[in-house]
């Protein structure tokens, strides 16, 4: 019987077994697949691929000279295998044998897979030869073909370039300026479009990318050397931000850039002798131009999706703001037409980087991008003719200021009431709800994800994202003024300190804090979620289920312990959390933030959760589930249910633990308890079975009565105001 030289030819068994090694390898388990893949080979050696696979994975985990004895063996079946040929010029490298090594790497090189590391090794004998220029052109190839960063480093070096690693910081400055990144992202979204469309005309838009991603580095390397862009300069840049490789680089780093260039002010000419049809072709390209002109005042800021236009003979276009990937066509289509002698001249506004401009020429052999500082005198351009200048000046006359103001107030405040006020959330909206005969929920006129207010609700913060832009705003009562403090990469945690003179909030991952009266930010610490104490100068911070205490100013109080979700007692002098309790799951502790002393209040019970606290903080209102209940229903499926307790119990961990409420073999008949910190109240949202009935309840903490519903909506409580 033949053997095995094929994969399909193999059993169906070592099929599966061979994808769950090579699984393993791509992750960087190559010890774990090692066993595995030697007894395949020893089974099926003329099988080589499996010889390959083994043999990289003793070379990755330091087993060099049993590496070359699986790919001599192998080269018994294969000699002209390019895998095999690749394993062979390692061999010949660890040897010196660099003539050897690089007659090897020259046939693995037939197999694009295989192109990287065996230029690689064309590198590394050209590196021990002292040819230094050889050397860093063949590591820069190296890398073009497969993205390994000690190939870039090895470059840099030869060539005498400085190297920052992608893991450092600060990360390797962008040598492309915004409309030129905006040009590549555009550039490469198109053209690997294009060869997945030549692939298959049918498919999808959504899989455009990933069917023509291993084009990526060929593609970035072509557009940086039309661009006169130095590549290894761009390389180290699109790798800080996790982009180059399989079109990451259209998912990460332009990404970020969407982030900082979101809002783009363009205004273009095209100056005499251009060609006539080059205006058609350029309309032609996309749909009529129909953007709306720029608002007079920041309220009418608007954007726009739609195609731009760009004036012949030297006719101003009047700026319009525009998405920036039309930013990227634009520069795309002006650098595909013949343009002649001419020269088209666009110039372009970035509010949201500090109102950096850009002046693009497009024209002759290169597009010519030049970056003006914010208050550069248009006069000091010497390049620019009268009508380039008229088009600068006009563009920042018509930029709104870069003014704190953005809008007037639409917030709907809560008139002065006598009963108890609960803020609580329906989807985006925001109500309060005052609780007492017949009230009637009020929405406050704001739909976020976030939303914070002083103590005394006499000033409330949130966040507007408006596609990945996210604005921090803040409006005062009484002064129908709303103020914008920032834009950034916000998550859903805001606080305001105890004297509302700060507010906190989380961008990508770092714990800020803005100084409300000047506008200053200040970092303070890693962190994912950050909680105000509601007196004194105190933050419980989390970061990666890691709590910590901090003052206000950035100085660490208490440090981290396991722990997340923190909620301070009114006095702030106490924290309630979850925390992990092998063979329970999560339960509640209490922290003494002075004596930084911890104990568990939760009763025994399968799992705690949403702790608040209340009698001015001597105890807490959590829930529990104390037991589940799985039940078979057909097809497969099964019902999950809990009997779920409402529990009120003391801060200082007694015994003396009371029932509020309890549903037997129910889902989510209690969802997100808050207690009042002063009276025996607390609301929650019940349901009468999944997704049915949903209302918001009023308990009493004593358990002296059955919750009473006083909002017949799904709704979720949120947080009780003092005013």
């Amino acid at each position: 019987m033949p053997r095995p030289t094929r994969f399909e030819q193999l059993p169906v068994e070592i099929q599966a077994e061979l994808r769950t090694l090579h699984g393993r390898c791509a992750r960087g388990r190559e010890a774990e697949a090692i066993e595995g893949l030697a007894r395949i080979v020893a089974s099926y050696p003329g099988y080589v691929a499996a010889s390959f696979l083994l043999g990289r994975a003793l070379r990755m985990t330091g087993q060099r000279e049993r590496a070359a004895k699986i790919f001599k063996a192998a080269a018994a079946f294969a000699p002209d295998d390019p895998g095999i040929c690749l394993g062979l010029a390692w061999g010949k490298l660890d040897a010196r044998d660099f003539l050897g090594a690089v007659a090897l790497a020259q046939v693995a090189r037939e197999r694009p897979a295989y192109r990287g590391d065996a230029l690689a090794i064309e590198a590394r004998a050209a590196e021990a030869a002292g040819d230094e220029t050889a050397a860093a052109r063949l590591f820069l190839a190296a890398y073009e073909s497969k993205p390994i960063i000690p190939w870039l480093e090895a470059h840099c070096r030869h060539a005498g370039r400085p190297f920052v690693h992608p893991s450092e910081r600060p990360t390797r400055a962008w040598p492309l300026s915004p409309s030129q990144r905006l040009w590549l992202y555009a550039t490469l979204e198109a053209e690997l479009g294009a060869i997945a469309k030549a692939k298959d005309r049918d498919i999808e838009v959504a899989d455009l990318l990933a069917a023509g991603c291993d084009h990526t580095p060929r593609l970035t390397a072509a557009w940086a050397r039309r661009a006169g862009i130095e590549p290894a300069e761009l390389y180290q840049a699109l790798a800080a931000r996790g982009g180059f490789c399989d079109c990451e680089v259209l998912l990460n780093a332009a990404r970020d850039d969407d982030r900082e260039l979101d809002a783009v002010l363009v205004a273009g000419t095209i100056e005499a002798g251009i060609v006539a049809d080059c205006v058609d072709q350029l309309l032609l390209e996309g749909e009529p131009p129909s953007l709306p002109w720029l608002g007079a005042s920041p309220s009418e800021d608007k954007k726009s999706h739609g195609a731009l236009l760009v004036g012949a003979d030297g006719e101003r276009v009047s700026p319009q703001l525009v998405d920036s990937l039309t930013i990227g066509e634009m520069l795309r289509l002006l650098s595909s037409v013949e343009l002649d002698h001419a020269v088209a001249r666009v110039l372009l506004v970035y509010p949201d980087a500090d109102g950096a401009t850009e002046i693009v020429d497009v024209g002759g052999e290169h597009t010519r991008f030049r970056t003006l500082p914010p208050d550069a005198d248009p006069a000091d351009e010497p390049e620019l003719s009268s009508t380039a200048r008229a088009d600068l000046e006009a563009l920042r006359r018509a930029i709104p200021a870069r003014d704190p103001v953005t809008a007037s107030g639409t917030i709907d405040w809560p008139p002065a009431a006598a009963g108890p006020l609960l803020l609580a959330r329906a989807g985006g909206s925001w109500l309060t709800v005052e609780v007492g005969a017949g009230a009637s929920p009020r929405g406050i006129g704001l739909e976020t994800d976030a939303l914070a207010t002083t103590p005394t609700m006499d000033r409330i913060a949130w966040l507007s994202t408006y596609r990945a832009r996210t604005d921090l705003l803040v409006e005062d009562r009484g002064c129908p003024v709303r103020t914008r403090l920032a834009t950034a990469r916000f998550g859903r945690s805001l606080g305001f300190s105890a004297d509302g003179a700060f507010l906190f909030a989380v961008d990508a991952g770092e714990v800020v804090r803005y100084e409300l009266a000047t506008g200053a930010r200040q970092t303070l610490c890693p962190g994912t979620e950050v909680r105000t104490a509601p007196r004194g100068a105190m933050l419980a911070i989390t970061a990666d289920d890691e709590l910590s205490i901090w003052s206000t100013d950035g100085r660490l109080v208490l440090p981290p312990r396991a722990g997340h979700s923190p909620v301070w007692s009114p006095q702030g002098d106490k924290l309630g959390y979850l925390g992990r309790v092998d063979g329970e799951g999560w339960q509640i502790f209490v922290l003494d933030v002075r004596r930084d002393r911890a104990w568990r209040v939760s009763p025994p019970c399968r799992e705690a959760c949403w702790p608040s606290f209340t009698d001015g903080g001597a105890a807490l209102v959590l829930w529990g589930s104390t037991a589940r209940h799985e039940t078979p229903v057909g097809g497969g499926r099964i019902r999950v249910e809990d009997d779920e307790v409402l529990w009120h119990v003391p801060a200082d961990g007694s015994a003396e633990v009371r029932v509020i409420w309890s549903a037997a073999r129910g889902y989510q008949r209690i969802l997100a308890p808050v207690a009042h910190p002063q009276l025996p109240l607390v609301a929650f949202r019940t349901q009468d079975a999944p997704q049915v009935g949903r209302r918001l309840v009023l308990a009493r903490t004593t358990g002296e009565e059955q919750p009473r519903t006083f909002l017949e909506q799904d709704a979720r409580a949120v947080a009780w105001l003092d005013r």
